[in-house]
């Protein structure tokens, strides 16, 4: 799905379900999509204020937890409070580099196809089930290797 459409499905959604859609979350929403990487609020913030200088840091992360909670954003916490978002909700895990903190994405049927087991007890309300694999990444460990 192109970014566009991805913007349509937004505000018809926001429509439908009587859910503000300002020009800010629209921005952030944008940025979004159109990162191919796994943006933080403070560089989507960085990168909004290039051409709206008083789009303010708490508007963004304020409009990325908006755009979880309602399913169009999913936030990933790299192994720290420094969270991570991705805009592609298609069905795919995550690699997290415990040395850079970049996130990378796994597409891969037979890891992405599997079923992952339901919770057993009934007290937790679950939002969500993914898997995200933690290690060092290539770049990182040739680094290391090197040194």
């Amino acid at each position: 799905m192109n970014v566009a459409s991805k913007i349509e499905e937004l505000r018809d959604y926001c429509k439908t379900n009587s859910v503000p859609l300002t020009q800010q979350r629209l921005e952030v929403y944008r940025a979004l999509v159109w990162s191919k990487d796994h943006p933080s609020p403070d560089e989507i913030h960085r990168q909004l204020r290039k051409r709206y200088p008083t789009i303010s840091l708490a508007t963004v992360y304020k409009n990325l937890e908006a755009l979880s909670n309602i399913g169009f954003a999913r936030k990933i916490n790299p192994l720290s409070d420094h969270a991570r978002y991705d805009g592609d909700l298609s069905l795919h895990s995550h690699f997290v580099c415990t040395e850079c903190l970049t996130v990378y994405d796994v597409h891969k049927d037979d890891i992405n196809g599997k079923e992952i087991p339901d919770l057993i007890d009934s007290e937790h309300d679950v939002k969500g089930k993914y898997i995200q694999y933690i290690g060092i990444c290539s770049d990182c460990k040739n680094n290391t290797e090197e040194k």
